[in-house]
């Protein structure tokens, strides 16, 4: 969230911009004939050059609206593929909430209550004729009967708690339902991903852990919510910045912004005394990594040319403060000829490399001991060929 805001803060004005032209497209083009009936076809496409345009930004590169036509080019089927699933899951779990509340709450007591409702609905209204006979005086004159309940209101017991139960859990699918596409979306966008495999990397990326899953989507929501007590106005930033959360959560960027940041917020420049791969790459990332809890760190890289030389120099400029913290960290760079799909998929290849490594030393510590260890997953871009790299890291607990 905090990288987010750096993002955000260093191209406010452009995104912002963004935004309102993507609404305004939206509105404008859902009021046409016939254009909005076939809203599946521009909508997703649209929507992902959006998230392009926010990635573009993430990365340091001037905000371009033009942008909003690439989605309509070579991923224009994966953008809608992701929205139709998105909608088919959306009406699949209306179907399956409507169906739990009617059995939870009971047809006949659902239509009871109805009747009841347009009973009390219907008290005191007549006919013309009706009214004439019954309310009419000699002067032509009428006299209004006053409002008389035909009888007590209807016992609704626990009907409004149910209601409010089923509602909850609407909101909570909604709130989660809605991070996954917007990651799913960033996956496209920025990581080259199809439909498919960028909706099962959202849904690994959620499940990774509670504070990518569920803490994240909650708390920007939350915050969003609070934006809107300004008359609205506070949503032209909170929203985008939601977008600047959700492109560097899907790992669309290549490399994460954070708030001490470079002397440019936003714009990621080479730090001083990088090595010349460092051009271009993001300034240190805040981590969470304390002093001599990295062990071991892997870094693949999609394609060749990795080693172990050139796995440092990508530390140096992506992970800095990570080495600083823990200088006997052992750093090992692979190339991968097949790209994972899951994070769960580079922790199994970094485990099959500790195993070898193990096995070769006796004396090694045992990494895989769930109770001493843990592994970390950072996804990341190497500057110099622009591929996608991966860092999977050792932690002590």
């Amino acid at each position: 969230m905090s990288q987010g805001w750096a993002v955000f803060k260093g191209n406010m004005g452009g995104l912002i911009l963004a935004f309102i032209i993507y609404i305004v497209a939206v509105m404008i083009l859902s009021m046409v004939p016939l254009v909005n009936f076939f809203s599946i076809v521009w909508m997703p496409p649209l929507w992902g050059g959006l998230f392009m345009i926010f990635i573009d930004a993430a990365e340091g590169e001037t905000v371009n609206y033009g942008r909003f036509m690439d989605g309509f080019k070579d991923k224009f089927l994966s953008f809608v593929l992701v929205y139709l699933a998105g909608i088919l899951a959306m009406i699949g779990f209306m179907i399956v909430l409507f169906l739990a509340a009617y059995i939870a709450i009971g047809g006949d007591t659902i239509r009871q209550t109805m009747g009841q409702f347009a009973q009390m609905g219907q008290q005191g209204q007549y006919t013309e004729e009706s009214y004439d006979a019954e309310y009419g005086n000699e002067d032509g004159n009428y006299e209004e009967e006053p409002y008389q309940p035909a009888g007590p209101p209807p016992d609704l017991g626990g009907l409004y708690t149910m209601f409010l139960f089923f509602g909850f859990l609407f909101v909570v699918f909604a709130v989660l339902f809605n991070w996954f596409l917007m990651l799913s979306f960033a996956c496209v966008a920025g990581r080259d991903m199809g439909a498919i495999e960028a909706l099962g990397t959202s849904f690994s990326i959620m499940k990774s852990s509670a504070n990518a899953g569920i803490v994240t989507p909650f708390m920007v929501t939350l915050i969003m919510v609070i934006s809107v007590i300004p008359f609205g106005l506070g949503l032209l930033f909170t929203l985008p910045w939601s977008y600047c959360v959700a492109v560097i959560a899907a790992g669309a960027v290549g490399g994460a912004a954070t708030a001490q940041g470079s002397s440019s917020p936003g714009a990621f420049g080479a730090s001083a005394g990088s090595s010349p791969m460092a051009a271009g790459e993001p300034p240190p990332i805040q981590s969470k990594f304390q002093a001599g809890s990295c062990a071991h760190c892997f870094v693949f890289q999609d394609g060749p040319g990795m080693d172990d030389n050139l796995a440092w120099d990508y530390m140096e400029a992506a992970h800095k403060s990570i080495l600083d913290s823990n200088p006997d960290m052992d750093v090992t760079g692979q190339s991968l000829a097949a790209w994972p799909k899951t994070n769960d998929e580079f922790k199994k290849i970094a485990v099959a490399e500790i195993n070898r490594y193990t096995a070769r030393i006796p004396t090694a510590p045992d990494f895989m001991d769930g109770l001493k260890f843990k592994i970390s997953v950072k996804p990341g871009k190497n500057p110099a060929n622009n591929r996608r790299m991966v860092c999977v890291f050792i932690i002590c607990k």
